[in-house]
């Protein structure tokens, strides 16, 4: 049974839905997807092949860090972009939006989740935060003021 579970997720559950039992041909036919879908090498930005897991590792970390960084933007792209477009927020609602966050606004956030939802990585639960709200208060508004603060 612990065999054909492991076979089952393997195969994307085509072959057990479909009545195959744990035969040869499934296991020929799993390997030949998994054959199919491995990358053996890959080129990197200056077109140099690169073969083995850690270069295919490294190609793909620098790939997706450039992807994914921010470059600095000057000051004359912004005033390009936005000549002609006319201004819909008034002062003070700019001042509204960029305040900073108060501790009772935290607070009613953290009242509002569910129970048994795990707002974080952390695994606590709304529970848990609700509960000992009291106690770890002044470390939670602290990080989220933190993060408003300075990103």
């Amino acid at each position: 049974m612990e065999e054909e579970t492991y076979w089952k997720l393997k195969s994307r559950n085509h072959w057990l839905h479909t009545g195959d039992r744990n035969t040869c041909y499934f296991h020929h036919t799993t390997k030949a997807r998994r054959n199919k879908n491995r990358l053996l090498s890959v080129h990197n930005d200056d077109g140099i092949l690169k073969k083995g897991d850690k270069e295919i590792a490294e190609v793909a970390t620098n790939y997706f860090a450039e992807l994914f960084t921010a470059t600095p933007t000057s000051e004359e792209t912004y005033e390009a972009v936005f000549q002609g477009f006319q201004s819909k927020i008034t002062d003070e609602m700019n001042e509204d939006l960029t305040k900073g966050v108060t501790i009772e606004e935290i607070r009613e956030a953290v009242l509002s989740i569910g129970p048994t939802k795990a707002p974080g990585p952390d695994g606590f639960t709304g529970d848990f935060y609700q509960q000992f709200w009291n106690d770890i208060n002044p470390a939670i508004v602290n990080e989220v003021q933190m993060f408003f603060t300075t990103n």
